[in-house]
């Protein structure tokens, strides 16, 4: 037991050591004490490099990390609605900016992309909007597993304890990877979305 300042007792006129006790960290319940969640020197090398030459994540790739930092410390029913409606609101965007790119617009292209499901968004019209390679197809199915879990979680009122925080931190993990592919093939650069930080 550590040995530390002493002190004197309230009812005593000797001095005692100070002892106290210091519970050990376990892993599975301190995530931010995992070693690979550690700040070390090289990942602030790298910190350092990034921001000297300003190279910042876009806001949506920065809200998906809050997201995910809120799944570490058991939020994950809340870190995972929020990171599937940020989701939805991105590729709703590509595929808007795809078919304006066809010459698709007006009423009609509204009335298409309101009568879209994100099911359906996922299954088939990204992968018509855009040409996927084997790896973003695994991608997409990750991301099919998040939106039925999202609607357990909605319809059927999931609670939080019901919900694993790795496969929630999975699904955030790839939303991540396939939003920051499609950011690096958005169709038309004006409609590219703003950052949605809070949605």
């Amino acid at each position: 037991m550590p040995q530390g300042v002493w002190f004197r007792s309230d009812n005593s006129t000797e001095w005692k050591p100070f002892s106290p006790h210091i519970p050990k960290i376990r892993p599975r319940l301190a995530p931010w004490a995992q070693r690979k969640n550690l700040l070390t020197k090289k990942k602030w090398e790298r910190m350092q490099k990034v921001e000297d030459q300003n190279k910042y994540p876009r806001g949506e790739l920065q809200r998906l990390c809050d997201l995910d930092k809120t799944a570490m410390l058991h939020g994950q029913r809340l870190a995972l609605l929020e990171a599937v409606i940020l989701l939805e609101v991105v590729l709703r965007e590509f595929l808007r900016g795809s078919l304006l790119k066809r010459g698709i617009n007006g009423r009609e292209l509204e009335d298409l992309l309101g009568s879209i499901s994100l099911s359906n968004l996922i299954s088939a019209f990204i992968p018509l909007a855009v040409r996927l390679s084997s790896k973003q197809v695994k991608l997409l199915r990750d991301l099919r597993s998040a939106a039925k879990l999202r609607n357990r979680i909605v319809h059927y009122n999931l609670p939080n304890e019901k919900i694993d925080i790795n496969q929630v931190r999975q699904h955030i993990a790839s939303m991540q990877k396939l939003l920051k592919f499609l950011f690096s093939r958005w169709p038309i650069p004006p409609l590219r979305p703003q950052q949605i930080v809070n949605v």
